[in-house]
């Protein structure tokens, strides 16, 4: 049985700025000690995007504090019995049973008993137990782009500086901003971004390479209905400030 009284973990490993943040927003936001649920580090990462992975000494205990604070659970359902679900395709990537942290941006956690854990998401697509209009962006940027195909390529051997060059790459997908659906699509790089300590508000300095339209989804939906749609190619320098 674990010893809930034990002294918490103390982390004297590698990237140690990601793991103080990650352990802050737990505690300013969450009232959580995540150090109290962890026995060791299993695997970390220098990005927020992959975070850390442990060994916990009760995962009962920790999905229960992790319930408590309001953290949903992702449900793997299918639509009409066979179809994945949002649900489903976002936590395929998941060891275990994941949790979301409401709102964006959203710290995600894997509970299981062979071991946990936790990763900030960017772009946090899941509110009062639904999904919002965010989560193909999510898909198809982290969880397709960075984590399946970038990452991969840092694993096989790719130089680590041509990995982060193109981690700095983003699609542009249908997102909450937009008013229409693929009013704009394109992509954006990173020239620089920072976060606060606590990981809430993110400023983003990016060059976008983006096609706009007047219309829903631009060239397609005029070949539907026979008609002119205009659009604009944009390449602009752009300083974003999120979550505030």
């Amino acid at each position: 049985m674990a010893n809930h009284d034990s002294a918490p973990f103390t982390y004297q490993g590698p990237h140690f700025e990601m793991f103080g943040a990650i352990s802050r927003r737990f505690r300013n936001f969450h009232h959580i000690l995540l150090s109290s649920h962890i026995s060791s580090i299993k695997s970390s990462s220098s990005r927020l995007e992959e975070g850390f992975e442990f060994f916990c000494p009760d995962h009962f205990r920790f999905e229960q504090a992790l319930k408590s604070a309001g953290f949903e659970p992702d449900v793997r359902d299918r639509v009409m019995g066979f179809l994945p679900s949002i649900g489903s395709i976002a936590s395929r990537a998941t060891q275990g049973q994941g949790y979301r942290e409401p709102g964006s941006p959203s710290l995600h956690c894997a509970v299981s008993a062979d071991y946990c854990s936790v990763h900030l998401d960017n772009i946090g697509f899941k509110f009062g137990g639904g999904y919002t209009a965010d989560c193909g962006l999510h898909i198809g940027d982290e969880l397709i782009w960075q984590d399946k195909i970038v990452r991969n390529l840092g694993k096989i051997g790719m130089p680590s500086v041509l990995v982060d060059a193109l981690h700095r790459f983003h699609p542009i997908l249908p997102n909450s901003q937009q008013y229409k659906p693929f009013s704009t699509v394109g992509a954006q790089f990173d020239v620089l971004s920072k976060r606060s300590q606590d990981l809430q508000r993110q400023v983003r300095l990016t060059i976008d390479l983006t096609k706009s339209c007047s219309d829903i989804s631009c060239g397609a939906w005029s070949k539907i209905n026979g008609l002119t749609v205009e659009s604009e190619k944009q390449l602009m320098v752009n300083l974003q400030v999120t979550g505030w």
